[in-house]
């Protein structure tokens, strides 16, 4: 590990069962130059994607907004509680995972019925 390596944080993410998922986080990094991805796995090994987040960067430095979307045809792909990482890909490729942490399912919301 490099001294500028970085330690993911631990943030949980509300996942709406069924219902459009809108965040946004304001980190205090610079993005210049940064390729950002969100996704829910299974599980920490992350080995079974479940769902990739929309992601958009508003790079402003010295902090960097991410917003993060899914509609609800896709959160209602989540039927438990998982885990989400925002990834980071710096322009020589190299990958940091920035925030790690469950993305904890929310079923306030339900299906209509007739």
């Amino acid at each position: 590990m490099t001294a500028d390596t970085i330690i993911p944080a631990t943030y949980n993410l509300p996942i709406p069962q069924r219902a459009t998922l809108r965040a946004t986080i304001r980190l205090p990094f610079d993005g210049t130059g940064k390729t950002v991805y969100a996704q829910v796995w299974k599980d920490f090994k992350r080995r079974t994607l479940i769902l990739e987040l929309d992601v958009a960067v508003k790079a402003t430095t010295p902090k960097l907004t991410v917003e993060l979307q899914a509609e609800w045809t896709e959160t209602r792909l989540i039927k438990k509680d998982a885990v989400w990482d925002l990834l980071v890909v710096n322009a020589d490729t190299t990958r940091e995972h920035w925030l790690t942490g469950n993305a904890v399912l929310s079923e306030a919301v339900t299906e209509a019925t007739p």
